[in-house]
């Protein structure tokens, strides 16, 4: 009976193999794919052996470069500020033509306030002409008009000239007061009162040296127009 159950039965062979080697000692694990047949899956790599691998390519700084690019972000800011404060420089220097200078006459002065302003005017003697030179510094044409105002000064000693910037805070309200409609304006005192008003620019300046001839007299050594 036995004997003819074990002839009707096939009989299977099973083939024992190891297990598959691992890398670095890992071992590889077995799985079912989707046919129904068992593969060696390959071993997970490590945490240090895929950080190693990552990091393989990556090219060392050499000493002192940190340091030397350093070095030259922060020449690099020195030079921008430098730009900068040279371009601020210019900028005030275009604002400043109208202040004085050693070649600057005597007889040509800065009122910074209503108070300096009066007092110039009030201390003139009765036969001294005040000519009052109303401007500001983004003014185009009081700027050009500017070296021939110094010119018509220097030529002119026994005449008071007297600068105003109606920009500025301390003298915006005064050159209001003053009427000043047009810049650059002239006002001109005699003893104290206004005896002429007028604008006048650089191609106009002859109406400045005309103005002064009708309403000073010309006495003093070396005054001409």
């Amino acid at each position: 009976m036995v004997a003819a159950l074990c002839a009707q039965s096939p009989v299977r062979h099973v083939q024992l193999r190891a297990p598959a080697a691992s890398r670095g000692g890992r071992r590889a694990s077995v799985v079912t794919n989707s046919s129904g047949r068992q593969q060696v899956a390959a071993p997970a790599q490590a945490p240090q052996q895929a950080l190693s691998a990552a990091t393989s390519n990556i090219v060392a700084v050499p000493a002192g470069l940190d340091a030397a690019l350093t070095e030259g972000q922060r020449r690099k800011r020195e030079l921008q500020a430098e730009a900068l404060a040279q371009l601020q420089a210019e900028r005030e220097s275009e604002n400043a033509w109208f202040q004085d200078t050693a070649d600057t006459p005597s007889n040509l002065v800065s009122a910074g306030t209503p108070a300096e302003f009066k007092r110039l005017i009030v201390e003139a003697s009765s036969d001294r002409l005040v000519v009052v030179d109303y401007f500001k510094p983004s003014c185009g044409g009081c700027r050009r008009l500017f070296p021939k105002l110094v010119q018509v000064a220097a030529t002119n000693p026994d005449a008071l000239f007297i600068k105003v910037n109606v920009e500025s805070p301390e003298m915006r309200e005064l050159g209001q007061g003053m009427q000043v409609t047009h810049l650059p304006w002239f006002h001109l005192f005699r003893s104290g009162d206004l005896v002429a008003s007028f604008s006048a620019n650089v191609s106009t300046v002859s109406q400045l040296r005309a103005e002064i001839a009708t309403n000073k007299p010309c006495t003093a050594p070396g005054c001409s127009l």
